[in-house]
């Protein structure tokens, strides 16, 4: 966990440099497709420094919180909020305690290696019928390729489908999509 955080620490500082137009918009997209609602509770998961938390805001238009386990990420991501709904915690997910209506993991989700832990602290984190939505706006190719230099704190992505499949039978697949550009998974809490 310590590397995770270290590793991210390290890039904070230059984390929105690398970030385009174009991979701002996939981002807008993806968020703007997956089911948000007004009043919604959200939990932006893995936030970073906020790239997709003011679009979540914009649609739930309701407080909502970002975290992130690195103190770094977080403290840019509070420089830059001007959002009063937003609030942004340096946490880890199993330190965290509430409840939620959906939780969005967005460009995160591979650097939570262990895939049984995290599967059970979401569904303890969701409310009933809560979703889950795993968002990439790069495809799993690139992804793995952009990740294979740092194995020690990220895992590889199985195909969209099988993928979702591991969330079986605690949760539903309302989706399970993989192109190009992206990688999208939504789950349902049963």
């Amino acid at each position: 966990m310590n590397e995770i955080k270290e590793f991210f620490n390290n890039l904070a500082r230059k984390w929105d440099n690398n970030i385009t137009p174009d991979d701002r918009l996939r981002a807008k997209n993806l968020i703007n497709d997956i089911g948000l609602k007004e009043k919604m509770k959200v939990l932006d998961l893995a936030c970073g420094t906020g790239i997709v938390s003011e679009y979540i805001e914009d649609i739930i238009n309701v407080p909502m919180l970002s975290i992130d386990l690195s103190d770094e990420m977080i403290s840019i991501a509070n420089e830059k909020n001007k959002n009063k709904n937003i609030t942004f915690k340096n946490i880890d997910l199993y330190d965290l305690n509430d409840k939620f209506d959906y939780i969005i993991c967005f460009n995160a989700y591979p650097h939570f290696i262990d895939k049984e832990k995290f599967k059970n602290k979401i569904y303890d984190l969701l409310n009933d019928k809560g979703k889950l939505a795993i968002l990439h706006n790069l495809s799993r190719k690139r992804l793995d390729m952009h990740h294979s230099q740092i194995t020690n704190i990220s895992r590889t992505l199985n195909e969209v489908n099988l993928e979702a499949s591991y969330y079986l039978p605690q949760f539903k697949i309302i989706e399970a999509y993989e192109d190009d550009e992206s990688y999208k998974i939504i789950l349902e809490k049963e």
